[in-house]
């Protein structure tokens, strides 16, 4: 049991030297915290105005023992002290700010900080310090195909912690490795800190380095790069300059939230104005170079998550029914009745792969299906 005796003590204490020496350096208490999610292999740290502080194993909330409940006014000081002039201002005027901290042990976290009811609350992911290869990460070959393209559009997508950031960081670092090239990563908040290999490297960040995702993107393409990383496609003015971007030589990796592959286009082309749907479609067309959508399914043996993936090699026909907007029946059938060697595979296909190998268990596999009734089928049940 980890245990935090030599905070509690001081947590009420109303000393300014004590409150400073709980904010910062060794004993501070979000170091303390990373500490302890890195050694059980958290992933998210949660601390709440009036409530205890939780961690996330394995995609469930555990709660840290021995450590007392926050005061509000103490979660907010703590929360105050780690930003900016201008991150504070521009928290106070939306009610929300993404941020990135390292602690004085070495672990980098990206947090959230947020109102609710008036009060303030942390979310903090912890990111690891070495990024994985894609093997590691479970990745079949034909995802690193994407790495060696000279141009166009790499998306990625998934729900909230599936590991898409680190994914693409494992794409930019085959480039690093391989190319001579520039990179420029644009982020909200910068997650994972590159060591320049082959490749140079600048790492730009929403907030501290640049004003908006967009601009940044416009400016990037005058600062002479071959890759660019727009951290997420929010909107219909980053939608465009992300195109524009691949559209002239660059490859561009982004995310885009959407529950599968296919859904994709249909999100992307929703956020822009009616008028310019078929411009996009049409840019999408020439440009989409492939889709990996993800999810993180419990291990069989109960310790862990593996990743399972859906991977979409834009083809010539998936560029003719991206084109179509009732095509979306199209792919999506292309897409169950692939297989990988064509650099094709959707999740029903991993799960099946997953299972027979062990990694998952035959409930897991229905469960997390995009067609359970022909899972059970296919698995017999």
């Amino acid at each position: 049991m980890d245990r935090f005796e030599s905070l509690t003590g001081m947590w009420h204490t109303d000393s300014a030297r004590e409150r400073s020496d709980i904010l910062t350096g060794s004993n501070s208490i979000i170091t303390r915290l990373a500490d302890l999610a890195s050694r059980r292999n958290a992933s998210d740290i949660h601390l709440r105005p009036r409530g205890y502080a939780y961690i996330r194993i394995d995609g469930s909330l555990k709660r840290v023992d021995n450590l007392p409940k926050f005061k509000a006014s103490q979660l907010e000081e703590l929360v105050f002290s780690m930003l900016t002039d201008d991150q504070l201002n521009a928290l106070k005027s939306s009610g929300e700010i993404d941020f990135a901290i390292n602690t004085s042990s070495g672990h980098r976290l990206r947090a959230n900080g947020f109102y609710e009811l008036g009060h303030i609350a942390l979310a903090l992911r912890l990111i690891k310090s070495q990024i994985p290869s894609l093997a590691e990460l479970g990745l079949p070959p034909v995802v690193e195909q994407f790495a060696h393209l000279n141009q166009g559009l790499v998306i990625l997508t998934g729900g909230t912690g599936s590991g898409k950031s680190t994914t693409i960081a494992a794409l930019l670092e085959v480039v690093n490795n391989c190319y001579e090239k520039h990179i420029i990563t644009i982020e909200d908040p910068v997650e994972y800190i590159f060591t320049p290999k082959q490749c140079i490297i600048s790492q730009r960040e929403l907030g501290i380095d640049l004003s908006s995702f967009a601009h940044a993107t416009r400016s990037a393409l005058r600062e002479d790069p071959d890759v660019i990383l727009l951290g997420e496609m929010r909107d219909a003015e980053s939608i465009e300059t992300a195109l524009a971007a691949a559209e002239t030589g660059h490859l561009v990796f982004s995310t885009v939230h959407a529950p599968s592959t296919a859904e994709i286009i249909t999100r992307i082309c929703a956020e822009m104005p009616a008028q310019s749907q078929a411009n996009v479609r049409a840019k999408l067309s020439q440009n989409l170079q492939g889709i990996v959508a993800q999810r993180l399914i419990p291990r069989a043996s109960g310790d862990g998550r593996v990743l399972a993936c859906e991977i979409v090699k834009t083809s010539a026909r998936i560029r003719d029914l991206i084109l179509d907007p009732v095509g979306i029946d199209g792919i999506n059938e292309i897409i169950r009745n692939s297989n990988i060697v064509s650099g094709i595979q959707s999740f029903d296909q991993h799960l099946i792969e997953l299972y027979r190998s062990g990694a998952i268990s035959k409930d897991n596999a229905i469960k997390y299906a995009s067609f359970p009734v022909d899972m059970r089928l296919t698995l017999g049940v």
